[in-house]
């Protein structure tokens, strides 16, 4: 008995004391969550190691970019993977439009890594010999392509963890849509590889639903206090252009406005629940039993109850939202930034635009001051 339990409390202790090795799938693009996920990702090194970060959206190469930019503005050398840009069936991903801006100049290049992200993925499993999770962040399409051609790669995963479904109603328009439960961003957009994974795969899931998620988000004096912690760094400046550009179309999407609403933490929220030293900020039921179902309309829904077969998962159910929010800011505002090279107008688009007006003006007024010595002269 006394063996047992100091074997217990030897892998208890190893949880607590070293940080566990996790691939992030983002969709990253214009919501800006995925970025907040990301940043509060590396600044948590000593409990979360990042050995890779793979793309799955509408344009996975600027997410891949977007990554990367953030990474190195860290200091972190990490491999980002490009991955799918279209759903198991081949169609196209929806895409709000603003993939990218204010994180990404067209002056900048970056190097995409040669091996496209199923397949580095795989290989990157495969030689990885200490325990592994997986956090994803957006459409599980890279994944469920990694469960269908690499399942023995697929299987020495530990972990992972979803963010999507929607188990409860919400009072956001925008996942009402279907007019029922389950209805949400990241599964609607491949729902047949998200249900591929919630019904076939071994390796356990813990589920963390929008209906959740929505309940727990940044404001106003969040945003604030980054702003007067952004001086010299330039992580920080990223996240403030991201979040000035997604805070009114989130505000147009969702009605957010009335609740002094800037961001919702969906991502960085699943990526807490990776942390044993956070799990007490969730309330988690452990296999819970949830009927995944896909109906006519194409549209996959996970409920509590049905007539179809039921799965076995780890399911948020609720949160210590006050607790997340000042587990977040802490984290990003106690963080020692490194310190960008160049002054904060030369990473501004409009300082480009005015430089450009000034260049430009220089010869536009030399010959108006000839016109105007020339009339002058025959006065």
């Amino acid at each position: 008995m006394k063996f047992f339990l100091l074997i217990l409390l030897f892998f208890t202790t190893y949880e607590f004391l070293y940080a566990v090795d996790v691939i992030i799938d983002t969709d990253m693009g214009t919501d800006v969550d995925d970025t907040l996920a990301i940043v509060y990702s590396l600044v948590k090194s000593n409990d979360l190691n990042v050995i890779a970060i793979s793309t799955c959206s509408p344009f996975p190469i600027i997410s891949s970019n977007m990554a990367q930019k953030i990474s190195k503005s860290l200091g972190k050398d990490i491999p980002i993977f490009v991955g799918s840009n279209v759903t198991l069936l081949g169609d196209p991903f929806f895409h709000h439009g603003y993939e990218g801006v204010g994180v990404i100049f067209p002056w900048e290049s970056y190097k995409t890594h040669p091996v496209n992200a199923v397949d580095a993925l795989n290989n990157l499993i495969t030689h990885h010999n200490s325990p592994l999770e997986l956090i994803v962040l957006g459409p599980t399409t890279n994944i469920a392509k990694l469960q269908k051609q690499y399942p023995t790669a697929f299987s020495k995963l530990q972990h992972i963890y979803f963010m999507g479904s929607s188990i409860t109603p919400t009072e956001y328009s925008y996942l009402k849509q279907e007019d029922s439960l389950g209805y949400d961003y990241n599964f609607r957009i491949d729902p047949q590889s998200s249900y591929q994974l919630l019904t076939t795969s071994r390796v356990p899931i813990t589920l963390v639903p929008g209906n959740v998620t929505l309940s727990c988000w940044l404001d106003p004096k969040d945003y604030y206090h980054l702003q007067s912690k952004a001086r010299g760094s330039h992580t920080l400046e990223i996240l403030l252009r991201e979040l000035f550009i997604w805070t009114p179309l989130q505000q147009q999407i969702l009605n957010t406005k009335q609740y002094k609403n800037i961001a919702f933490l969906h991502d960085p929220m699943t990526v807490m629940v990776t942390n044993s030293k956070l799990r007490h900020l969730f309330n988690i039921t452990k296999e819970k039993l949830l009927y995944p179902s896909i109906s006519k309309e194409n549209v996959l829904f996970v409920s509590t109850s049905g007539s179809g077969k039921s799965f076995k998962f780890n399911l948020v159910e609720s949160i210590n939202c006050s607790g997340i929010q000042k587990e977040f800011m802490n984290s990003l505002l106690t963080t020692s930034y490194p310190q960008r090279s160049f002054p904060f107008l030369f990473y501004f688009p409009p300082f480009y635009v005015c430089l450009i007006v000034l260049i430009c003006s220089f010869p536009v007024l030399f010959v108006m001051k000839s016109f105007t010595q020339c009339i002058l002269n025959r006065s």
